[in-house]
């Protein structure tokens, strides 16, 4: 998978079309390479107003059930949410990762706090 920056070009189309990326940044995109990098071409016919855009590669972002927090843990993205891209790297390990740590009671409470502060909803898909 072609890279754009730090993130795989499917990880940010999978973002964009989750909603996870703001469209005045979105909007950024094009005008940075972004479809040299990641071969960007349209998916429906330009010509026909009435077909409906596919998604590429047939992404359908998936819902997820949150697991209860158990009373020694916590979530890593804050009270009644959890990570929906587990394999997202938030520093140096993946959302599942700090997602398990927090349930198990690993992290503190008080350092478990800190992580929907620094967009750990935004890596991991909060």
């Amino acid at each position: 998978d072609a890279m754009f920056g730090d993130y795989s070009c499917s990880y940010w189309e999978d973002a964009g079309l989750r909603g996870a990326i703001a469209n005045d940044i979105c909007e950024l995109f094009p005008e940075n390479d972004v479809a040299e990098f990641c071969d960007c071409r349209p998916t429906a016919s330009t010509t026909d107003p009435t077909s409906q855009p596919t998604i590429a590669n047939d992404v359908i972002p998936e819902t997820r059930v949150c697991p209860d927090i158990p009373s020694n843990g916590c979530s890593i993205c804050g009270p009644g949410q959890c990570v929906h891209d587990p394999d997202a790297m938030f520093g140096d390990y993946s959302c599942s990762y700090w997602e398990d740590a927090g349930l198990r009671g690993a992290i503190a409470n008080d350092i478990c706090e800190l992580f929907p502060e620094n967009d750990v909803a935004e890596f991991c898909d909060c």
